[in-house]
C-alpha cells in the first residue's frame, strides 16, 4: 500500500481494515470510513438480535445528518455537526457495546471514530467507498463468471491487486508500468 499511495496528498476513503489507519498517521493524511460498509453491517447484525432494531435505525439517522451538513456551506455550521456527530457516535457505541453480537462492530466503530465525520467537513469527500467499488466491479463479475479463484487466499490475492491497479489508474499512472517498477 505504501508504493501505490506513496505521494497521495488527498483524504483517502476506505473500509475498516486497520492498515488504512496506520498508513494515514505516518503520512499525515485524513482518512473517511465507509458508511455503506457499516450500514450493511448494523443491518446484518440487527436483522438476526431482537430488540436492535433502534441501532439500525439510529446509525441510519446519523448517515441522514451527515447528507443534510455536507450540503452546508458555512464551515462553522458543519463543525459543531461534526461535533454534535462524533457525540452522537460515542452514545451509540456504549449503547450497544454490552448486546450479543454487537461488540465486534461496536469495537470497529469506535477504532475508527474520527474517520466517520471527515466528509462533514471537507464535503468534497464522499461518506462512503462506492465510487471506488463501482470501479473494481467488473472484475467482480468476471471472476465470478469464470470461476477462476478457487481459495480464499487466491480471491484475496486478486482484490488486492485489482485495487492497486485501480487506484493506479484514478492518479493517472501506468498499471503496467507501475507493476513493473514494483516489481
Amino acid at each position: 500500500m505504501q508504493n501505490v499511495l506513496k505521494n497521495f496528498k488527498g483524504i483517502l476513503g476506505c473500509d475498516g481494515w486497520g492498515t488504512y489507519k496506520v498508513f494515514s498517521e505516518n503520512q499525515g493524511i485524513l482518512l473517511q470510513r465507509c458508511w455503506a460498509h457499516l450500514i450493511r453491517e448494523v443491518k446484518n447484525i440487527c436483522k438476526d438480535v431482537e430488540g436492535l432494531n433502534d441501532a439500525c435505525i439510529w446509525i441510519c439517522n446519523m448517515f441522514d445528518e451527515i447528507q443534510r451538513l455536507r450540503r452546508i456551506k458555512s464551515r462553522k455550521i458543519r463543525q459543531k455537526g461534526y461535533d454534535k456527530l462524533v457525540a452522537e457516535m460515542d452514545m451509540w457505541c456504549q449503547m450497544y457495546y454490552a448486546h450479543d453480537g454487537m461488540k465486534e462492530l461496536v469495537n470497529k466503530v469506535k477504532n475508527g471514530k474520527e474517520f466517520w465525520f471527515t466528509c462533514v467537513l471537507h464535503p468534497e469527500v464522499e461518506p462512503t467507498n462506492n465510487r471506488a467499488e463501482r470501479g473494481l466491479r467488473k472484475f467482480v463479475v468476471i471472476e465470478k463468471i469464470i470461476g477462476c479463484l478457487r481459495s480464499e487466499q487466491g480471491k484475496r490475492n486478486m482484490q488486492v491487486m485489482l485495487s492497486v491497479f485501480q487506484t493506479w489508474r484514478l492518479q493517472g499512472l501506468n498499471p503496467y508500468k507501475e507493476l513493473r517498477a514494483a516489481l
